[in-house]
């Protein structure tokens, strides 16, 4: 071999080019299938609904009067099924327009749940403030809850 440099040179970029593009974080994890108020109870463009909590803050709702209390919309009044979800429910600000919102939740090794907020955005000027929800099952009830957010 004329030059072993270039050939090792080859070989790393070889080897990290095929590497998995999964991080770290995702390794040994499982995602977990979901619904949320639109899927499963076909409310409409929930993302605007009127909920009685702070910006940037979520609850979790774990009975009917809670969610009546909470969510003060007419737009979107289901019978959840509390018996077999929690609803996670929150506001978040954006510092632009908002086309859509992508959701995972993923249970780690050691039982703890982590749900992914995906806020795609887009060149809308206004800088609005969405609700995002989710329903967990309720066998991860005693699951560590962690909420993540990315903006993209």
């Amino acid at each position: 071999m004329k030059n072993p440099f270039l050939f090792l040179i080859g070989l790393l970029i070889f080897l990290f080019s095929n590497c998995s593009s999964k991080s770290i974080l995702d390794m040994g994890n499982e995602k977990i299938e979901f619904q949320n108020l639109e899927t499963l109870y076909g409310c409409r463009n929930t993302t605007y609904l009127d909920i009685g909590i702070e910006k940037e803050e979520f609850v979790v709702i774990t009975n009917q009067g809670d969610f009546n209390r909470i969510v003060n919309s007419e737009l979107c009044r289901p019978a959840i099924d509390f018996k077999s979800y929690n609803l996670l429910i929150g506001k978040k600000s954006l510092s632009s327009g908002n086309s859509r919102i992508d959701y995972e939740l993923i249970k780690s090794e050691n039982e703890n749940l982590t749900i992914r907020i995906v806020f795609t955005q887009n060149m809308a000027q206004n800088a609005p403030t969405v609700v995002y929800n989710v329903l967990i099952p309720k066998r991860f009830e005693s699951s560590n809850l962690k909420v993540e957010y990315q903006i993209r």
